[in-house]
This record gives structure tokens, C-alpha cells and sequence, in this order.
């Protein structure tokens, strides 16, 4: 697997149950093996500023610099390319009229007009992905990075290797934080967990194969101060799931050896008083696999979805079905729940977050991946509770192939962001 581009964009869904819009066909493809520029299609056929368009067709060039793509006459952003794809985010300025793409020298337009709305966000009645500000924190050259991300207090945070960023959506902005005093370990394969203003991030190792730690951190958004807390009782592991309900934290799982074996994975469940900063045994998780397993929390009850792998906080499993367990805490029980027979193979890194008491999981990386990150996952969908189903949602973003992304939800939106590009 080769991990040749890190990619810092945020986006954001606004979710309903509206129908999408229709693709847009304009000419007829061409005869199979011409070189010719057409313009194929372009979707959808009605935007607001700020969102994604993917326009089919034939010999675009291969690289961002080697075409230009206009909405109307305004250039717009490419996002990525293929010789037959385009995605591109509409600017702010940009107004309704033909699209074009030059490539060589050669331009070709439309037929139809792209309708571009100055609507705010806020009106839509749809699923819709919007590009919001790009995350400024430091990344890797190369290879998956590990964060943790919540949201508290109409915000939204990563935490990568001490680095604390604060995203405010209002003003669609970041900001740098107080630095945490953890080891670095702490801050990969770890858990993260939020009561009221409060985060605790624990347990992890700082590179795959190292030992795992036990330690764990408090932070205070509303005080930007970090306090260190009882050590976890159980076994140091990288990997732990964790969700929050009311005031008690809820962690488990995760891989002893930090090696990725079957034989170390461990499937204890630990409740953690945060008023008292003490650890209890409960009922061991039932699933089959427990290592990056997504927890998340809706009223009384936690629960588990697997699906990706990898990340601490993104879904996991690597089989071709979508999980749900669900933890009843006045019972210390187990239930699993409906789960989604899905048409590729989970292996990498996703995203999960609740919006309306729904949980919407996505993305990631399945099996074979192919060159032009083809392969990679950009479906998402949503598990209700109420009703015990799974309803296939819109595809993530811009179409780029990433791989462990990272979200949080707030004020009934979605947001994603960072991920590493596969080829």
C-alpha cells in the first residue's frame, strides 16, 4: 500500500431524506477509443457556492494543472481528475451558465446551463456536501495519520500528537489551542471520549508495533488545561473503543501488542466515573473482532459499529457487512442490531458521528485497492435506532480516495475531513 498524499480538507453534509438530484446528460458519449474533449455529463445540475460538481467525459488530462474548468466563464477549483472525471468546488462568485473545460488549447462547453444558487447552506433541504476550511495543522509527508476529533460546545476539535485545533462553523475558522503535555503515544490508536466541556484521551502507542501505554489525560475546552487521571486498570492496548452516556465513560477493546493479531485482542468493557475518576469491570463485548471499533452514544445507550480499521475513532471490520451492537448500561447487556450486507469489503479507516439521534457512518478503503484510488470508499449511511435499519446516504465529499478520515457533528451537520490518498 503506498500513502503518497495527506489531505487536510473538511467538509460538511446536511442531512434529509430528499430525493438526489438527477445527473444532467448533455451529448452522447463518444465511440469507444477517441481522444477527443466532450463533455459528457455534469452532476448535479443545480449547486449552491461552495459545493462539489463531477463532470464526466472524455480526454481530459490527467494532472489539475492541465485543465481549466470554467462555470459561466469563472474558473473554478479542481479537486481531482481522471481522464474521464473531473470534481471541482463551485467559488462563492461563480453564477449560473454553461460549463467548460479547456484542455490543450481546446475548449469544449456544455449544452445545458449549471444552475449555481447563492443560498446559504442552512436553507438546504438535502443530503449535500459543502468545502469548509481546510485543517492548518501539521501532517506527515507520507503514511495514515491518527487524530482524535469531537465536538463540544458548538465546536469542533482535532487533537494530533500534542497539537490541539479548535474549528469554529460560524466563521468557518481555525484555531490553535494550548498544546497537550501527553507523550505523543498517547495521541495514536487511542481512545477519546467527551463529558459536558470535558475530552479524556487515553491509552495508544506512538507507531505500530511499539508498546501500548495506560495513561489518561483530561482536557478542558473551556479552560484549554490538561490534567492527568488515574491510569486505566486493564491491560495497555492500542485500539480501545469508547462512548460516553450522562457523566460515565465507556471503554473496551482494543489489541494488547499493538501487532495486530487475532490472538491480542482483548474484549473487556470498563466504565469510567469521571466525577470520581474511577475504572469498573462490566460485561465483555460479544463482537467477533474488537481492535478500532467506532463507539458512539444515543440517549441511554451506547453502541458499536464495525466497520475500517485502524483508527480509534472510525468504524472497523473487515468483512463485507455492516455491524451494530448496541450496550444497554442498567442491564450490562449486549443486543446486536441490523446490519447491512454492503457490496465491497471494509479495510480501512472511516468515520462515524450522530446527527438527530442517527448515526451515520462512511468512507474508508476496501479490498482490492486499485491504482487511482478507485477502490476507495466514498459511500455513507445512516443507521436509525428507532427502527433497526440502514439507509444508503450520499457519497462523501469531492470524490478524492482517502482513507482514516475524521468527524464530528454539530448543530445537525456532519463534518468530515483529513485522510490520506491511496494509490
Amino acid at each position: 500500500m503506498k500513502f503518497p498524499a495527506l489531505l487536510l480538507a473538511l467538509f460538511v453534509v446536511i442531512i434529509s431524506c430528499q430525493k438526489e438530484p438527477d445527473v444532467n446528460l448533455d451529448p452522447e458519449p463518444p465511440p469507444a477509443g477517441t481522444d477527443s474533449l466532450t463533455i459528457t455529463y455534469f452532476s448535479p445540475d443545480s449547486v449552491i457556492a461552495g459545493m462539489t460538481i463531477r463532470i464526466g467525459g472524455t480526454g481530459f488530462d490527467t494532472t489539475l494543472a492541465g485543465n481549466i474548468v470554467r462555470v459561466n466563464g469563472e474558473t473554478i477549483t479542481l479537486v481531482s481528475v481522471l481522464d474521464t472525471l473531473i470534481v471541482a468546488i463551485i467559488p462563492q462568485t461563480a453564477t449560473t451558465g454553461k460549463v467548460s473545460i479547456t484542455v490543450n488549447g481546446k475548449t469544449i462547453s456544455s449544452l445545458t446551463d449549471l444552475v449555481v444558487s447563492q443560498k446559504p447552506p442552512e436553507v438546504l433541504e438535502k443530503d449535500v456536501w459543502i468545502r469548509k476550511s481546510d485543517y492548518p495543522g501539521a501532517l506527515l509527508d507520507e503514511g495514515p495519520e491518527y487524530f482524535h476529533s469531537f465536538s463540544m460546545n458548538g465546536k469542533g476539535y482535532y487533537l494530533r500528537n500534542k497539537q490541539v485545533w479548535e474549528y469554529a462553523p460560524e466563521s468557518n475558522t481555525w484555531l490553535q489551542k494550548s498544546s497537550a503535555p501527553v507523550a505523543s503515544a498517547v495521541n495514536n490508536y487511542g481512545f477519546c471520549i467527551t463529558v459536558q466541556d470535558k475530552a479524556y484521551i487515553g491509552l495508544g502507542a506512538s507507531a505500530p508495533g511499539d508498546a501500548p501505554l495506560k495513561e489518561v489525560w483530561e482536557y478542558n475546552v473551556t479552560t484549554d488545561q490538561w490534567t492527568r487521571k488515574s491510569d486505566f486498570p486493564g491491560a495497555a492496548r492500542v485500539g480501545a473503543f469508547g462512548f460516553t452516556i450522562g457523566a460515565t465513560g465507556y471503554i473496551g477493546g482494543g489489541d494488547t501488542l499493538n501487532a495486530n493479531l487475532s490472538e491480542d485482542f482483548v474484549f473487556d468493557l470498563w466504565k469510567y466515573e469521571t466525577s470520581s475518576d474511577t475504572w469498573t469491570r462490566l460485561k465483555d463485548f460479544p463482537g467477533s473482532r474488537s481492535i478500532g471499533l467506532s463507539g458512539v452514544s444515543i440517549e441511554n445507550s451506547g453502541y458499536i459499529i464495525e466497520l475500517g480499521i485502524n483508527s480509534p475513532t472510525a468504524p472497523v471490520s473487515e468483512h463485507k457487512d455492516i455491524h451494530a451492537w448496541k450496550y444497554d448500561p442498567a442491564n450490562d447487556r449486549w443486543d446486536q442490531k441490523a446490519r447491512i450486507r454492503t457490496a465491497q469489503v471494509f479495510n480501512g479507516g472511516g468515520t462515524s458521528f450522530v446527527i438527530n439521534n442517527k448515526i451515520y457512518v462512511g468512507a474508508g478503503v476496501m479490498e482490492p485497492m486499485e491504482v487511482n484510488g478507485t477502490s476507495v470508499m466514498q459511500n455513507f449511511w445512516m443507521y436509525d435506532p428507532v427502527v433497526n435499519t440502514w439507509t444508503a446516504k450520499k457519497d462523501m465529499g469531492d470524490g478524492v480516495p482517502r482513507l482514516f478520515n475524521y468527524g464530528f457533528a454539530i448543530d445537525g451537520k456532519g463534518y468530515v475531513g483529513l485522510g490520506t490518498g491511496v494509490t
